[in-house]
Order: C-alpha cells, then sequence, then structure tokens
C-alpha cells in the first residue's frame, strides 16, 4: 500500500550574485508527480525564501524527503552548501536534473559525502508515479497559493513543452540521443489556460515565457500545433 509522504521541493537560490524569479519548469513537473500519487508537496524558492527564515526551516524538519532540481554545474558549489546544511535534520535529499543525472555513483558520493543526498537516476526511478507529459500542473499552481503565483506570472516562466533530443552534441546537457516526448496537448491547454484566467483575475495583461531551442528544430510540424494552442489562448482570453 502506498502511504502519501510530505514532499518539499527546493529551487535553489541563482547562483549569479542576485536573485532571480523563475519558475523551474523540472521542478513543478516532478512537483506535479508527486502530487498525482498523493504525495503532499511544498515549494520552496530559495529566490524568494530564505534559509535564515525559521518557517523554512519549520518546512524542511517536517517532511519525509526533500528534493533538489539542479539545472546546471554553476549550482553544484550552492547545492551542496544546502545539502551540508540540512545534514543535521537528518531528512534525506533527493537530487535531481541533468547535471545530477550525469554523476557517476562515485562521484556523486564523493561530491556529497557526509551529507543525507540521493542520487536521483532519471524517469526510472520514477517508474511507479504518473508519467510527466500526462500530468496537469495545476494542482501545483493552486497549492502554492495566490500570492505566491501572482510573483511568478510578473515575470518570465518556463514553457514545458517536450523532454528529450535526438541528436548527442558533446556540449549540451539535455536528454540526448532519444525521441522527443512531447507534453499531452490536452493538458498543455488545459493548464496554459488556467494560468491565463488566473492571470486576468490579478490584472496582469501579459504572459511571457521561454521555451528551449530543442523544441523548434526537431519537431516542427508537432510544434505547430502547440502553437495554435497559444494563439487560440491569447484570442479567447485576450491575453
Amino acid at each position: 500500500m502506498f502511504y502519501p509522504k510530505k514532499v518539499v521541493l527546493v529551487d535553489l537560490a541563482y547562483p549569479y550574485g542576485k536573485p532571480k524569479v523563475y519558475l523551474n519548469g523540472s521542478l513543478i513537473t516532478v512537483a506535479a508527480q508527486f502530487m498525482a500519487a498523493g504525495n503532499e508537496v511544498q515549494i520552496l524558492d530559495l529566490n524568494l525564501d530564505s534559509c535564515g527564515d525559521e518557517k523554512v526551516w519549520e518546512t524542511l524538519a517536517t517532511a519525509d524527503l526533500i528534493g533538489v532540481s539542479v539545472i546546471g554545474s554553476p549550482y553544484i558549489p550552492s547545492v551542496l552548501r544546502f545539502a551540508r546544511q540540512v545534514w543535521k535534520i537528518g531528512v534525506p535529499v533527493l537530487m535531481g536534473g541533468q547535471v545530477i543525472e550525469n554523476l557517476r555513483p562515485d562521484q556523486f558520493s564523493k561530491i556529497f559525502s557526509g551529507t543525507n543526498a540521493v542520487q536521483f537516476h532519471g524517469p526510472e526511478d520514477m517508474a511507479d508515479f504518473p508519467a510527466a507529459p500526462e500530468v496537469s500542473f495545476i494542482p501545483v499552481f493552486e497549492a502554492m497559493g495566490k500570492e505566491r503565483l501572482e510573483v511568478y506570472l510578473r515575470h518570465e516562466m518556463t514553457l514545458v513543452l517536450a523532454q528529450g533530443c535526438k541528436y548527442n552534441c558533446k556540449f549540451c546537457a539535455a536528454k540526448k540521443a532519444m525521441r522527443e516526448q512531447f507534453r499531452c496537448l490536452e493538458v498543455f491547454e488545459y493548464d496554459l489556460k488556467h494560468l491565463a484566467i488566473r492571470a486576468k483575475q490579478m490584472g496582469i495583461g501579459k504572459l511571457e515565457f521561454y521555451a528551449s531551442s530543442l523544441d523548434f528544430f526537431q519537431n516542427p510540424l508537432i510544434l505547430a500545433e502547440y502553437l495554435k494552442v497559444l494563439a487560440r489562448i491569447q484570442k479567447d482570453e485576450r491575453i
């Protein structure tokens, strides 16, 4: 029997000297998978939340699992620092992201020696969870509360379209040498329409998104269907 757990997912502070508000697409995806599997999920964004805040530590200490998305090698020093900080509360820290997944187990163990860090190896570690392309992000948006959601909607966000690249370029940290997997088109439209409606309710007249160039040169005909969704929502919601 599956017993729901309390999961706290952490978005690390921007590593280049100042906080940067940016909705982490990979973290939102994992949060949606955990929630769809019956877990209670809370997101801490260290660009907005402070490790010096007592409430932050209370949240971390009461978790069954802490998850961190390491979206680039510049985040390694800060994630190591974070792992050492939370070691004393004894909660396992699951670390994921392309950078972490590409480390050999011996490399990971050496870097994070003396911490409670656990290496995430990829989709196979979440084989029992609902598939990432099929899950809606709306429960995650609702769980974070109106004030936090509004902060994100007033800044550029990730447009989560797909995962994977058929090429195998050495310089790129994306999931490579695999067929590109797109999000379910109906779920994508449902989520985006929800954000557009919420933005209008908050008096926000424009939403800005960033999409990876990987999505545009691999499968342009499939991508065109997603662009049609964007155009339709923009027309219907006048945003």
